[in-house]
């Protein structure tokens, strides 16, 4: 008989599979604790942010990660002093940011 997800994953914990390695991220002194958040984009917006990627390394030689323009992305937002309260869906929320970048 098949175990159940729930099972299975029981059994990786008492085995001791599955458990955090190391210590929790702690940040440094003057910094910002970090966090490892899981992301699911369309296959479009990837596309997107590895074009550029790529278009950076050819003109300047500097490696750029995605999770450098998403950090920026929301440090800029956050910044920017934006009312996003009003934002009930992601095509208002879209609409609002491109009508700020003058799109």
């Amino acid at each position: 008989m098949r175990k159940r997800v729930g099972d299975v994953a029981k059994d990786m914990l008492r085995k001791g599979k599955g458990k955090p390695k190391g210590k929790a991220p702690v940040g440094q002194p003057g910094t910002d604790q970090e966090f490892k958040v899981t992301l699911t984009l369309p296959g479009r917006q990837v596309t997107y942010l590895d074009d550029v990627r790529t278009a950076i390394r050819r003109e300047t030689g500097q490696v750029v990660y995605r999770v450098d323009f998403i950090r920026a992305y929301i440090d800029a937002l956050a910044d920017s002093g934006l009312d996003l309260t009003g934002c009930g869906t992601v095509d208002e929320l879209k609409a609002l940011l491109s009508s700020k970048l003058g799109r």
